[in-house]
């Protein structure tokens, strides 16, 4: 925190800020620092994976896989990001009817499993 009073805009600092609100289970404030982060540097893939696993846990999968997607922009074999989408893919409802939303978990899950094999 300390940090943060000298630099305000240090996107590390307040991402590591919310992984301690999170480790403190303090979550509204964790989340209130990956925004900051990310309001410092629109990129910070820790800001956005551990945002979109706060938004997932609140069963907000749409908005999680914004922020899975913006890792996965950046680091198309982050494992971690793969895995959280594909859970919160699950959680959409198959509106259409097509199992869309179940075959791209699948997708993001085969990939992980290709990954993790190499």
């Amino acid at each position: 925190e300390h940090s943060l009073k000298i630099l305000p805009d240090f996107a590390d600092a307040w991402a590591d800020l919310g992984c301690v609100r999170i480790t403190t289970g303090n979550k509204e404030e964790a989340t209130r620092c990956f925004n900051m982060a990310l309001a410092s540097d629109e990129r910070h893939i820790e800001a956005h994976f551990n945002l979109a696993n706060i938004l997932r846990e609140r069963s907000l999968p749409e908005e999680a896989i914004k922020h899975y997607d913006a890792v996965l922009d950046q680091e198309p074999d982050h494992t971690r990001s793969l895995l959280g989408k594909a859970v919160a893919l699950c959680m959409l409802p198959d509106s259409r009817g097509d199992g869309g939303h179940r075959r791209q978990a699948a997708a993001c899950l085969r990939k992980c499993l290709e990954l993790c094999s190499e």
